[in-house]
């Protein structure tokens, strides 16, 4: 499989080659949706990918299988960054390993699994980068950083719903006996 790097005239790209979001709103709704929006941001990209260069490759289940998946697409996007004189995707490999400790993170006892809230931060060099490409490739497209109603209800539902969460990690558990339970006869 080769990619070609993208060396259209600025005119020609109307849309970008991936999926644009502002670096603030990604981890923003990573955070409040527990990580969902992070399936969410790899299926746009795999999406775009496959319209891109035709390969055959299910979106779909490479954003649900995104740990395993994340160094394939951090490799493309870097590939595509080739010429690029302020490239800075320079280890797609320690990005996407990153990534991948941090999602398997959630499998950790209380409060260690909370270290998967930080997923979305391997994956913000690599927005930036992408960023920087639909810049150069579609100047005229949106940038998508501004939080849209439905953005904003999730930020709210999400934070109301991390605070109980939180609230329930940290609270002391109080004795079966004041919890509304019988003492056990011995």
């Amino acid at each position: 499989m080769t990619i070609q790097p993208l060396d259209a005239p600025v005119d020609v790209a109307p849309e970008p080659p991936y999926f644009p979001v502002g670096i603030f709103k990604l981890a923003t709704l990573s955070i409040a949706s527990f990580g969902l929006y992070l399936i969410y941001w790899f299926y746009q990209h795999w999406k775009r990918e496959y319209a891109r260069t035709g390969d055959s490759l299910n979106p779909v289940a490479r954003a649900i299988f995104s740990p395993i998946f994340a160094y394939s697409l951090f490799s493309r996007v870097k590939a595509q960054l080739v010429g690029d004189e302020h490239e800075d995707l320079s280890s797609p490999g320690l990005l996407a390993a990153a990534y991948f400790v941090l999602i398997a993170a959630g499998r950790l006892p209380d409060p260690w699994w909370l270290l998967a809230f930080l997923a979305f931060l391997p994956l913000l060099p690599v927005q930036f980068a992408i960023n920087r490409l639909n810049r150069r490739c579609a100047p005229g497209a949106p940038h998508n950083a501004h939080f849209t109603k439905s953005n904003i209800a999730l930020i709210v539902l999400g934070t109301l719903a991390i605070g109980l969460v939180l609230l329930g990690l940290f609270l002391p558990v109080p004795p079966a006996s004041e919890a509304g339970q019988l003492p056990v006869a011995t």
